[in-house]
C-alpha cells in the first residue's frame, strides 16, 4: 500500500454540484462534473481528484455495487474543510497514484440512508471524519485515508432493494 498522509485546511470546499450514481456505468461522479482537477490518487477504481495545490476536489469513478456488503453503519459527522495530500513528489498532470496497491477494499451498502463505503465502515473513535466535498466524507487514522464514504442522491433500484 503507498502511504500518502492527509491534513486538513481551514478552508472551506468550493463546489456546486450533486453526487451521483450512475447505474449504466456503474459510477460515481459530481454532477455537474466541475473539473479544475490535475492528477488523483485512486482507491479501487474511485478517484480522488486533486488540484495543482494537492487539495481533494471530488471523488468520482467505477463503483459497482452489485457485490456490496449491506451495513447499518454511516459516517460519523466531520468537519467541512478542505483535505490535502501529503505527496513527496507532485503527481504529473493526467496522472493517478493507487492508494491501496495490494487489495482491492471491500466495497460496503447502507441503503436505508444511502451512503457508499469504501474501506473501513468501523473505525476507531479517535478517526477524524472530514467531509471534503459535497456529501463526500472520509475516516481518518493517523492521517491516512481509512474509510470514503459518498452519498449520492439517488441508488439504482435494484441494488437499493437486494436482499429485503
Amino acid at each position: 500500500m503507498v502511504t500518502v498522509r492527509f491534513q486538513l485546511e481551514d478552508e472551506q470546499p468550493q463546489e456546486s454540484f450533486a453526487l451521483v450514481y450512475r447505474a449504466e456505468e456503474c459510477s460515481i461522479s459530481p454532477d455537474p462534473f466541475p473539473g479544475g482537477g490535475e492528477a488523483s490518487l485512486l482507491i479501487n477504481d474511485v478517484n480522488l481528484e486533486l488540484d495543482n495545490r494537492s487539495r481533494v476536489l471530488y471523488a468520482w469513478g467505477y463503483c459497482p455495487l452489485v457485490r456490496a456488503t449491506a451495513t447499518t453503519e454511516k459516517p460519523k459527522r466531520g468537519r467541512v474543510a478542505m483535505l490535502s495530500a501529503n505527496l513527496e513528489e507532485a503527481l504529473v498532470p493526467g496522472s493517478s497514484l493507487r492508494l491501496n496497491t495490494a487489495d482491492r477494499w471491500p466495497v460496503y451498502l447502507n441503503d436505508e440512508v444511502g451512503w457508499i463505503c469504501i474501506g473501513e465502515p468501523r473505525v476507531p473513535a479517535h478517526a477524524i471524519w472530514v467531509e471534503f466535498a459535497s456529501a463526500t466524507v472520509a475516516a481518518l487514522i493517523d492521517a491516512e485515508i481509512r474509510a470514503l464514504w459518498m452519498r449520492p442522491v439517488t441508488l439504482p433500484k435494484e441494488v437499493c432493494s437486494r436482499g429485503r
